[in-house]
């Protein structure tokens, strides 16, 4: 058995209902993994499968099953458990901020480097790295009193599937992992 983590875009459905996270454990079991987990109720998902499928393969079938499930499609970005417990050793910050003011976009596939280029003119205060594809932003205040993550409700930053954590949260993850 192989662990991986699956971390959820949204977990509201349609009519602003909210995912419940028993659901999603048993989307996972529905869609052939076994001892599904979830860490907080935000659409962390640890689960093992047989073999080593590929990252994508896991990307299909659970978002496949979610929209049987539910009538809506939902990116799922999925990680091996090991790559995900060393994201935190990664901080490209240090110390420099609070891991609950680290917000770390977990990729599908990498942004390129003309990502940072992009972001510029949102970027006011905040620390802004890429780290193996992932965007990391360090805050200075709340993250949602900065232009920088109003961006990403745009189509230009949004389009590419990924997901945004606090890094306390992949701190969390880590530790679940074990």
């Amino acid at each position: 058995m192989a662990s991986y983590v699956a971390l959820l875009y949204s977990i509201v459905l349609p009519g602003n209902a909210r995912l419940k996270m028993e659901a999603l454990r048993d989307l996972a079991a529905r869609a052939g993994f076994a001892d599904a987990r979830t860490i907080g109720a935000s659409g962390n998902l640890i689960l093992d499968a047989k073999g080593r499928p590929s990252v994508a393969t896991i990307e299909r079938k659970l978002e496949a099953e979610f929209v049987t499930a539910f009538g809506k499609p939902v990116p799922i970005i999925v990680r091996p458990a090991a790559a995900l417990r060393a994201m935190p050793a990664r901080n490209p910050f240090g110390s420099a901020h609070h891991p609950q003011r680290v917000s770390v976009r977990v990729m599908r596939a990498p942004y390129p480097p003309a990502i940072l280029d992009d972001l510029a003119p949102y970027i006011e205060d905040e620390d802004v790295a890429l780290v193996d594809g992932d965007l990391w932003i360090g805050f200075r205040r709340q993250p949602s009193e900065t232009r920088l993550l109003s961006a990403f409700s745009t189509r230009r930053f949004a389009s590419r599937p990924g997901t945004f954590r606090a890094l306390s949260v992949i701190e969390r993850i880590g530790k679940a992992l074990g």
